[in-house]
């Protein structure tokens, strides 16, 4: 329930009071089905990070082991990526962790995996 209110918000004239949140929207690499996911996320350029706190507990999170396709609701517009898993003792995991840490202090990301989210250029009219 929770995470329809948030997925409402995000596509709402009210996004920006969600600031630190996209949604995300991809498929199943199992099931197949198309899957929409609120997040919170740090934004630097054109890459979003998500860190996936419990992550024991959760799955989504690794339909992007390989990198995949996803479409992600940042400030109001839809932008095409491709998002991809970053995992403890990643090298190129460490600055991506500081950019997460900068909007979420609090956030343990030295413990569980992020997922580096690549924006697509916009195109231009």
């Amino acid at each position: 329930m929770i995470n329809q209110v948030v997925r409402a918000l995000l596509r709402s004239p009210l996004h920006g009071a969600l600031g630190g949140s996209c949604e995300l929207t991809y498929t199943g690499r199992r099931t197949g089905r198309l899957i929409s996911l609120p997040v919170q996320c740090s934004r630097q350029d054109e890459h979003l990070v998500v860190y996936v706190a419990r992550s024991d507990a959760k799955t989504w999170w690794r339909n992007f082991l390989e990198p995949r396709p996803v479409s992600v609701r940042v400030g109001g517009r839809q932008r095409q990526a491709t998002g991809r898993v970053l995992l403890p003792g990643d090298p190129e995991r460490g600055p991506w962790a500081e950019t997460y840490r900068r909007d979420h202090p609090k956030a343990r990301v030295d413990e569980g995996p992020l997922v580096l989210v690549n924006l697509e250029p916009t195109p231009r009219n």
